[in-house]
């Protein structure tokens, strides 16, 4: 579906496609006492699995601020992707924000110690707490933890940093995540608007590297493709319905748009041009008119997310155990031979 929406440097609307994409077939097992799967199915709705996903979510330690879940098992891919026609368990993905990852901590070790590995449960709370804030993208997963007889990987983070990273991109970890589907748990007025903001941030960069006439499947594949490499190019081509053109992209609306990145990305594009203007009009300006332009957001996009992205791989081996770690990886790397994101 395409909107319109105000172009308030020009009298021409822009038509963006709609960020909710359509619904997708699949169908949910919802037994309560049952692992969550789903199938094809064409009245199935995501909404359906949150009374399941709730109960889940009250065998962790509160206060919980907000909590998603997303992943192949809520939105399934393709048809042939269902767990009906894999070998690979599915898991259930769980991002979870806690007002103090301290305090979750301190009573999660008490109500689910297994959820631990052995060295980490020796280290206490406090310094559990440091090693999910500080390393990487201040999150910490835990993979294969079984609750009501379903299979999770669960992730904890500071909802402060939760916000600030969809809001300013400073790793891009979890703002990338957001750009695909997601199923909102437990709300919170405060993430919901930052989500809204990191959606807003992801049609301005898209609209930085887009030609000036492309296809719905372009835009949506620039927009989720910006948080696995940078390289967006490689999302580009292949002709999808609703043909977008007609754009107003002279310099000076691309120059808002540059103005109104996120702060880390922003920082990120004006580090590759020195001296001349200085002042913020300036520099959006020199960007816009450099015949790289588009390669510069591109390479900004790869270097925001390349190294909080390691770094957050390393630390899940520490935080989730070599064991579950390793078993994790064969099984992405698994579902990734077979297509699946």
């Amino acid at each position: 579906m395409l909107r319109a929406i105000h172009n308030p440097l020009t009298s021409r609307p822009i038509i963006i496609p709609s960020l909710h994409p359509p619904p997708i077939p699949i169908t949910p097992i919802t037994h309560q006492k049952k692992p969550i799967t789903t199938h094809s199915h064409p009245k199935y709705n995501p909404q359906s699995l949150k009374p399941t996903l709730q109960k889940i979510l009250s065998h962790f330690p509160t206060p919980i601020d907000y909590a998603i879940a997303y992943g192949s098992n809520i939105f399934p891919q393709s048809q042939s992707q269902s767990p009906h026609t894999s070998n690979i368990p599915k898991m259930t993905d769980l991002i979870i924000s806690v007002p103090s990852t301290q305090t979750f901590h301190t009573h999660n070790l008490s109500t689910n110690p297994t959820h631990y590995p052995p060295l980490i449960s020796t280290l206490g709370p406090t310094l559990i707490s440091k090693l999910n804030d500080t390393l990487g993208a201040g999150i910490s997963y835990t993979p294969y933890i079984t609750i009501n007889n379903t299979s999770l990987k669960y992730g904890i983070i500071n909802t402060p940093s939760l916000i600030h990273d969809l809001l300013h991109w400073e790793s891009m970890y979890l703002a990338g995540r957001f750009h695909k589907p997601i199923l909102v748990i437990k709300d919170h007025e405060g993430v919901e608007e930052a989500r809204k903001r990191n959606l807003e941030s992801a049609v301005k960069v898209a609209l930085l590297i887009l030609p000036g006439t492309f296809t719905e499947r372009m835009f949506y594949g620039v927009v989720v493709g910006l948080s696995y490499s940078g390289d967006v190019r490689i999302v580009l081509g292949g002709e999808g319905r609703g043909k977008v053109d007609g754009i107003d992209m002279c310099p000076r609306v691309r120059a808002e748009l540059v103005r109104g990145l996120p702060r880390g990305l922003r920082r990120s594009v004006y580090a590759r041009f020195s001296g001349g203007d200085e002042d913020e009009d300036g520099m959006a300006r020199r960007v816009v008119l450099d015949p790289r332009s588009k390669e510069i957001v591109e390479r900004a996009v790869v270097e925001t997310v390349r190294w909080p992205s390691l770094v957050q791989s390393l630390k899940s081996i520490v935080t989730a155990g070599v064991g579950r770690s390793w078993r994790y990886a064969m099984e992405k790397r698994r579902k990734a031979r077979g297509g699946e994101i």
